[in-house]
């Protein structure tokens, strides 16, 4: 049949808005997640513990420091650096603790 149109059945056409539909909520509600940055780094309370904060900051190239501070003893802190790559390094601030 030269010139027939083809006949679209009804369930077919909700079948792909459904997709289409699907398909556009998922980019949507992805594009906050790529929005982003290093999720592993910032400020971290501990809730059963106040007395015990934790930050992680980038630290050179693809490596992290992690500062583990009491606010009700400032200046109390203590710190290790990680580029983990497998090697220790010292810890500083922490008596007894040589490397993390």
């Amino acid at each position: 049949m030269a010139g027939a149109q083809p006949v679209w059945d009804p369930l077919v056409r909700i079948g792909h808005w459904a997709l289409a539909a699907t398909v556009a909520a998922a980019v949507v509600l992805a594009t906050p997640a790529w929005a982003q940055g290093e999720l592993r780094f910032g400020v971290w309370d501990n809730t059963t513990n106040p007395n015990n904060v934790m930050t992680y900051e980038p630290f050179e190239k693809g490596g992290s420091k992690l500062t583990v501070s009491n606010p009700s003893k400032p200046g109390d802190e203590w710190s290790y650096v990680t580029l983990f790559d497998g090697k220790f390094r010292p810890v500083t601030g922490q008596p007894g603790s040589e490397t993390a």
